[in-house]
């Protein structure tokens, strides 16, 4: 028996009592495990437009293009957790024009993170990854930690394919913050 003082007086605590709650969350919690049946890979192609947030940075505009694979869990409740690795291709231009002249430049980026969804036919999302960026000014290159953040609404409702849009802020940390804004869609497979 342990005695546990509070401001009101003394609590007493029997590790009895303890034993049933213990057992009863860590029920619940293999039960909210993924059962084999229930992963499955997920490979996904993003295209987003993107929109450059430092006014310093004349090259405001572009698009992305970031494969990623992962494998989706399934959780109780309808939750889908999807740990995956991404790789991001970003081309910068300028306002009045995006194209793959000399004066654009470039972001690559190496990520790893999670994705977390829920619904049957449309399923609202949110996701997040982290990794190593470089961005390519032509004349010089830059390494920096790179990360990304946002929201996601796929469409479910066709067996084995998903399609959706998403809007993220991403980011490279190099001497200064290099970040943007991407909108865009993006369509997936699942195997099983």
């Amino acid at each position: 028996m342990r005695a546990l003082i509070s401001g009101t007086g003394i609590v007493v605590l029997r590790r009895r009592s303890l034993r049933p709650a213990a057992t009863l969350c860590f029920a619940v919690f293999l039960a909210s495990l993924p059962s084999p049946a229930s992963a499955e890979v997920v490979i996904a192609l993003d295209a987003n437009a993107i929109i450059g947030l430092r006014p310093s940075n004349d090259h405001t505009t572009g698009f992305s293009v970031d494969p990623r694979i992962g494998y989706q869990f399934e959780l109780a409740g309808g939750l889908k957790l999807t740990p995956e690795v991404m790789g991001s291709f970003a081309r910068f231009g300028k306002p009045d024009r995006i194209s793959l002249a000399p004066p654009d430049h470039t972001a690559f980026r190496a990520l790893g993170g999670v994705r977390l969804a829920f619904g049957r036919l449309f399923e609202p999302g949110i996701y997040a990854h982290g990794g190593l960026g470089r961005r390519d000014l032509g004349d010089r290159n830059e390494l920096g930690a790179a990360f990304d953040a946002g929201l996601s609404l796929d469409y479910t409702g066709i067996r084995h394919i998903t399609l959706g849009i998403q809007a993220g802020y991403n980011a490279i940390a190099l001497d200064g913050l290099f970040d943007w804004i991407g909108l865009g869609i993006h369509a997936g497979l699942i195997f099983w």
